[in-house]
């Protein structure tokens, strides 16, 4: 390699990273199955997760100049917030239909939609999952707002 940095328009593909992200994911599936032997590996595949997005996209960004932050959060919000948002309409419009409007539901739609998941409903999962919307449904919500904190 020469030394030019590269252009933060061209990326660098890690394929051995998509093998990575999968195993990471079906090792926090199983965990949710109750089929893991040590409790600590599906926070250990959260950890790696969370450090290998942060570098990947930590890269992206140190590469990138004032001019292409608007492209990074362009597509940051056509891959990852259009989908999220749609997720989060789709499941509390089927919780209308199923279970009525009170003042904890509306609660909890405020926290998804401003990512903050983890911080409020989270840490009291136990307590208030029966008033969650789908008795939890939307609880894996705050792994996004984590990443969204982050960046």
């Amino acid at each position: 390699m020469s030394g030019a940095r590269q252009s933060p328009d061209e990326s660098i593909y890690f394929p051995a990273f998509d093998w990575l992200r999968l195993v990471l994911a079906m090792t926090v599936a199983i965990a949710h199955d109750g089929a893991l032997l040590d409790e600590r590996a599906p926070n250990f595949a959260v950890q790696v997760f969370f450090a290998l997005s942060g570098w990947l996209i930590g890269g992206i960004l140190i590469d990138s100049n004032k001019k292409s932050l608007p492209r990074f959060y362009f597509n940051r919000a056509t891959r990852i917030w259009a989908p999220y948002y749609f997720s989060v309409v789709l499941v509390f419009s089927i919780s209308l239909l199923k279970e009525p409007l009170d003042s904890n539901w509306l609660e909890y739609l405020f926290y998804d939609l401003t990512y903050t998941h983890n911080w409020f409903i989270s840490p009291r999962i136990l307590e208030i999952k029966n008033d969650l919307p789908l008795e939890g449904t939307t609880n894996h919500f705050w792994s996004l707002s984590v990443e969204e904190q982050f960046y």
